[in-house]
Parts: structure tokens; sequence; C-alpha cells
């Protein structure tokens, strides 16, 4: 039995280490995407998700008098599960995770032909402006769920405030990404 545990520790360990030494796509620090048999996460206390990003600020070009669409950005949150090894609490990731977004503010109109409802042919409203298909909103191998969406610029004075929050089921990222986009008046 003790042979047992110490084999299943040994093969976590191996698994939290190779996260962040796999990569997938050429892009350093992200872990294998496999969402075909992805779960719901649960409201059990041991679980949660936190934004890894801080909130990020863009400042559009002065004057604009026609919204402006600013290239792509990448918003992670980390699933992770609290566990206890030899009497001391870890956090673990929780890879395989089905999640949706949750956003409040302007994006592009951009709309990803993956994320069309089947039942209207067309993609929710709530989806424009999100390039990630949803074959792919499940947290990786590492626990990191990434959405990449295009933040908007408005016109001249005014400030686009982009909340970005997740949910797997019923459980919850407590902190949303904050995308503060601002666009000056002309001088």
């Amino acid at each position: 039995m003790n042979s047992i545990l110490k084999t299943l520790l040994v093969l976590e360990l191996w698994l939290l280490g190779g996260c962040a030494a796999e990569s997938e796509k050429g892009n350093p620090g992200i872990c294998p995407l496999t969402c075909g048999k992805a779960v719901l996460g649960s409201n059990d206390p041991q679980f949660s998700a936190k934004s890894v990003l801080k909130d990020l600020r863009f400042e559009c070009p002065r004057g604009l008098t026609q919204p402006l669409d600013l290239d792509a950005v990448l918003v992670q949150f980390l699933f992770t599960e609290k566990i206890t090894v030899n009497g001391a609490e870890r956090l673990r990731p929780v890879p395989f995770l089905a999640f949706e977004p949750v956003i409040t503010g302007i994006l592009s109109e951009y709309k990803n032909p993956d994320n069309t409802n089947p039942d209207t042919g067309q993609v929710p409203q709530r989806y424009v402006g999100v390039r990630t298909p949803k074959t792919e909103w499940c947290t990786d191998a590492c626990g990191v769920a990434t959405i990449e969406l295009e933040p908007r610029c408005l016109t001249a004075g005014l400030t686009n405030e982009i909340n970005v929050m997740i949910h797997s089921g019923p459980l919850y990222a407590v902190d949303p990404n904050k995308i503060v986009v601002v666009t000056p008046e002309s001088n």
C-alpha cells in the first residue's frame, strides 16, 4: 500500500513538473489541450478558479471618431484543487474542466464560426469578439483556461471596461480579469 502511494506521488509530481516544460503549438508555458472528455467543475470548497493575469490597460489613438478593434488578447484562469500530502495542504492544477466565459463590456464584431449555436445558426451575442473556439473551452493539462478575445476602442472621450469571468458548472472564478480600454479626446 505504501509503495502505491509513493508511486502515485511521484507520478503526480512528474505531471505537475511537466506542465511548464511541455508546450503546445510552439508556445512556451501552454500545456497540451484535450477537451474531448472535459467535465464540469463542482462547487466543492476544495476547488477554486483564479485569474492568472492582472488587469490590462490599453490606450487607443486620440480623437477616434469610429470604433477600432484592437489585436487579440489572451486571458487566463488557473483551476486548482486543495489536496493534503504528508499532512501539508497543497494546490494541484485541475486539467480537463469544461468552462464558459462570461464577459461584460464591448468587444469587436468578430464572430468565430465555431461558436455558432446549432439551433439558430448564429453566433450568440455573448460570444461575439471571442476568438477561442468552443472546442477549446477546457482547462489544459496544467489546469489553465485560456480565452482569446478582441477588445474594442470606443470613440474619443469614452472608456470601455471589459470584465472577463469564467465558470465551470457552479464553479466560478472569484476575481475577474479587467481590461480597460481608454480613448482620449483629441488635442
